[in-house]
């Protein structure tokens, strides 16, 4: 991503920024992807839920594969792994994604609602470090949301608690580099959760 000629008005260190600092648990990285794999040349208004829904798809994968371990603060493996107690015999996408879209299970629809809290706050971080230097805990994800509004450089604004707006600008980037954005994010995925795992822990996996 380093060096590319520009032709859209986006800072592009401020997304790697936001893609490789601070990255103590993977759902920054499933989230940014999960924005890519949405994003549409038709609209720039994404809803939040289903954003989250193709995290949890896109995490799936790796959460049962051996070769990755996430941190143990990560929540998107018990998530997973709460869904896979419940339909056990789940072998698509397509039918995780029903699932994810109609469910009524209280527990698992209690840990999207969870990322949705979080999630789309702390990724725009990266965007706005120097405004939020002195800011306590408890007010970032207020001041995320207001400063977002204002902002011409964070990837997405919030229209409301519920949905995203992307600038024409980062939409028009994401268009053209689609592809390669979401080649870099899995590897960086595949750089923090590729671990290698001890004996003992590939046994009880």
């Amino acid at each position: 991503m380093q060096n590319e000629k520009q032709t859209f008005i986006i800072d592009i260190v401020k997304l790697q920024k936001a893609l490789t600092q601070n990255i103590n648990t993977s759902y920054k990285l499933f989230w940014a992807k999960s924005i890519i794999i949405c994003h549409s040349e038709m609209k720039n208004i994404y809803l939040i839920d289903d954003i989250i829904h193709v995290m949890i798809i896109e995490a799936w994968t790796y959460v049962f594969d051996p070769r990755f371990v996430f941190p143990k603060q990560d929540h998107l493996p018990i998530i997973v792994n709460m869904i896979r107690e419940l339909i056990p015999n789940i072998q698509k996408k397509s039918e995780l994604k029903v699932f994810l879209e109609t469910t009524d299970n209280k527990e698992v629809r209690a840990k999207m609602y969870d990322i949705k809290n979080i999630v789309p706050y702390r990724f725009l971080r990266g965007f706005l470090e120097e405004q939020l230097k002195e800011l306590k805990p408890k007010n970032v994800d207020k001041t995320i949301l207001e400063l977002s509004k204002k902002s011409d450089e964070v990837l997405y604004k919030f229209c409301d608690r519920d949905n995203i707006y992307i600038d024409i600008y980062w939409h028009r980037y994401i268009s053209y580099k689609k592809a390669g954005l979401i080649e870099y994010i899995d590897a960086l995925i595949e750089k923090r959760l590729g671990q290698p795992l001890k004996y003992e822990e590939y046994i009880k996996r």
